[in-house]
């Protein structure tokens, strides 16, 4: 009746599995056996033995891309991954600059994408490298 009141069911789905425990610095790592349980949006992980159970919940898109952003930030030379700086910005963009000239070129190998050379005002087209 606790389950039901708290979180809307009676019975909440439970899978039997293997939870990793270990000591301050990783150390004395084992398997314990556990149970991963679904409860509505979230899930946890409870180990048996301990009598322990966490919590975990899934990130908002938004959060996602800022962590992915900042952790890519953090390859190009920021200081921190929460803090990055115009240099790191730069690289950032040229390395994505070249990624596009390289998908381009493979592009072109297969025939897929074909540049007129008469066409003079190809690359001055509205919208074009802005």
């Amino acid at each position: 009746d606790v389950a039901a009141k708290q979180w809307g069911h009676k019975h909440l789905p439970r899978f039997p599995g293997k939870g990793q425990v270990a000591g301050d610095g990783f150390v004395n790592n084992q398997w314990m056996d556990g149970q991963l349980i679904l409860v509505g949006e979230y899930f946890s992980f409870a180990w048996i033995p301990l009598g322990h159970q966490i919590f975990f919940g899934r990130p908002s898109a938004e959060l996602t891309l800022k962590m992915l952003k900042q952790s890519k930030m953090s390859e190009y030379g920021a200081k921190d991954a929460g803090s990055p700086n115009a240099a790191a910005e730069m690289r950032a963009f040229a390395q994505r600059c070249f990624e596009e000239s390289e998908m381009l070129a493979d592009d072109e190998v297969e025939g897929d994408l074909c540049f007129l050379v008469d066409d003079d005002d190809y690359f001055c087209q509205d919208g074009c490298f802005e």
